[in-house]
C-alpha cells in the first residue's frame, strides 16, 4: 500500500499519485484509504498531499478514546491531515442500526465495507464525524 518507486521509474501504491496528472490527467485533491489507513498509510499519504498540495483524511487507526485520538494525531505534524474519530461507520439495514465501517481482521488489518464513497455520502459523513484536528 504505502509503495515505492521501481527500478525502471514506476511508482506503485501511494506514490503512484505523483504521476496522476502526468499521466492521467487528473490531479487528486482528497486523499483517504478507508480501512487501510495505518498510521504508515497516512504518514505516506501525508508526505503525498504535501508535494500535491492535497489533503488526507485518515482515521484514529486503533483508538478507543478522544484522548487516545488526540494522542494519535501529533504522530502527524502536517497540516494536511485530518485524523478522524471515532471510526467511520455505516447503516446495517439487518440490524436498523449503526455499525463500524470495518470489519477486523486481526490487529494489524482492516477490510473496508465500503468500496466507492460518492462525493454526497463522504460529505455527509464529514458532516457527521468528530473531528481530532490538534496540531
Amino acid at each position: 500500500m504505502v509503495g515505492s518507486v521501481t527500478p525502471s521509474g514506476q511508482y506503485t501504491g501511494v506514490k503512484a499519485l505523483l504521476a496522476a496528472q502526468t499521466k492521467f490527467g487528473v490531479k487528486p485533491r482528497i486523499l483517504g484509504a478507508p480501512g487501510l489507513d495505518t498510521q504508515a498509510v497516512t504518514t505516506e499519504l501525508a508526505a503525498v498531499a504535501q508535494k500535491l498540495r492535497d489533503f488526507v483524511y485518515a482515521s484514529a487507526w486503533g483508538t478507543q478514546t478522544k484522548e487516545a485520538a488526540i494522542a494519535y494525531r501529533q504522530h502527524f505534524g502536517q497540516r494536511e491531515v485530518m485524523i478522524i474519530w471515532p471510526d467511520f461507520v455505516h447503516f446495517d439495514t439487518a440490524t436498523q442500526a449503526t455499525a463500524s465501517a470495518f470489519v477486523e481482521k486481526d490487529a494489524d488489518s482492516r477490510t473496508s465495507l465500503i468500496a466507492i464513497w460518492t462525493r454526497q455520502a463522504f460529505t455527509a459523513f464529514l458532516k457527521l464525524a468528530m473531528f481530532v484536528n490538534c496540531s
